[in-house]
C-alpha cells in the first residue's frame, strides 16, 4: 500500500474498507505530497472499530486539491472546518455512522458547508444519535443558501433535523431522504423549509412500506421525490402526516403498501383504526397496489 502512494500524481481514487486507527496514521504518514489527481476518497471503519477511530489531525494536512467526493462511515471528524478548507471544489460530501465522540454540531456542519458552492450531495448521519446532545444558538438570520445541492440525506434524532433546516436554503434540492431514530415531535421547521423549498410541488405517487416496527414513506412528484423513514413507527407519525404532510399528498393518485414480511405486522402499538386513519390522509387516490403479503 506504502508503494502504491508513492504515486500521488497518478492516484485518483482510495477505498480503505474496515480502516484502523494504525492504517490512517501511517496513510497520513506516507502523504508528504499533494495528491493531484485525486478525486474520490472513502474511508470506512469496520463495526468493532466505531467507537475509537477518530481523523488525526495530520490528515488535514494532506492536499487533494481536486478533490470531488469524501466519505467517511464510522469515523469521528473532529476538524470539519479544516477538512472543507483544504478541499473546496467537492461534489459529494457523506458523513455516515458518526459516533457519539465525533458529535458536529448543526451550526458547525451549516458554518463549514458555505465554503462548497459546488456541492451537489450531502448525507449526515449518526451512529448513536440518541446520546447527541443538541447544541447552538437560535438559528441565524438570514440563512445560509446551498445554491447546488440537489440531494440530502439525513439519518439521526427529530430535533438535530429541525436546528439544521432552520438554517438553510436548498433552492435547487430534488431529493430528501430523512430516516429518524427516534419518536417525531417537532416538524414546525421541517414544514418551514418545505414550504421555501420551490421545487417541492404536490406529489403524484406515494408508497407505504412496512417492515417490522419500522415505516418508510416515500412520496414522488414530477420533480421532487421525498423519503421518511421511522425506525419505531408510531401514533406520534400519523400525526405529523395529518397535520404537516396532508397538503403534500392531497394530489397523490397511485398508492403503494408493501410490507418486507410474508404477512404484515401493525408497527409498534398502532391499532387497526389508527393505520387506517394514516391511508384516509391519501383522499384522492385513483390506483391501489396492495402487496399479496398483505391480505
Amino acid at each position: 500500500m506504502l508503494a502504491a502512494l508513492e504515486h500521488h500524481d497518478r492516484i485518483d481514487e482510495i477505498l480503505f474498507r474496515r480502516v484502523t486507527r494504525f492504517t490512517l496514521e501511517r496513510f497520513v504518514t506516507a502523504m508528504q505530497e499533494p495528491l493531484v489527481a485525486l478525486i474520490n476518497l472513502r474511508l470506512e471503519s469496520s463495526i468493532c472499530e466505531r467507537s475509537g477511530i477518530t481523523l488525526p489531525e495530520a490528515f488535514f494536512n494532506v492536499s487533494a486539491p481536486n478533490l470531488r467526493s469524501f466519505s467517511s462511515s464510522g469515523i469521528s471528524f473532529p476538524s470539519l472546518p479544516n477538512f472543507i478548507t483544504s478541499a473546496r471544489e467537492l461534489v459529494d460530501l457523506h458523513l455516515e455512522y458518526i459516533p457519539t465522540s465525533g458529535y458536529i454540531a448543526p451550526e458547525v456542519i451549516v458554518a463549514s458547508l458555505t465554503a462548497l458552492p459546488n456541492l451537489k450531495r450531502l448525507s449526515i448521519g449518526f451512529d448513536y444519535p440518541q446520546h447527541c446532545p443538541i447544541l447552538g444558538n437560535p438559528p441565524p438570520s438570514p440563512r445560509a443558501v446551498f445554491p447546488a445541492l440537489t440531494f440530502f440525506s439525513f439519518n439521526g434524532i427529530n430535533e438535530y433535523l429541525e436546528d439544521l433546516v432552520a438554517r438553510i436554503d436548498t433552492p435547487l434540492l430534488n431529493k430528501l431522504h430523512l430516516t429518524f431514530r427516534d419518536h417525531i415531535r417537532h416538524t414546525q421547521q421541517l414544514y418551514k423549509f418545505f414550504a421555501r423549498t420551490e421545487s417541492i410541488q404536490l406529489f403524484n405517487r406515494a408508497q407505504v412500506v412496512f417492515y417490522g416496527s419500522s415505516c418508510k414513506i416515500i412520496l414522488e412528484g414530477p420533480s421532487f421525490d421525498l423519503e421518511v423513514c421511522c425506525s419505531e413507527f408510531t401514533a406520534s407519525m400519523i400525526r405529523v402526516v395529518r397535520r404537516r404532510f396532508s397538503s403534500l399528498i392531497a394530489c397523490v393518485e397511485r398508492l403503494d403498501v408493501r410490507s418486507t414480511h410474508s404477512t404484515l405486522a401493525i408497527p409498534g402499538n398502532l391499532t387497526p383504526a389508527q393505520l387506517l386513519e394514516l391511508f384516509r390522509r391519501f383522499s384522492a387516490v385513483q390506483s391501489l397496489y396492495v402487496s399479496a403479503n398483505m391480505n
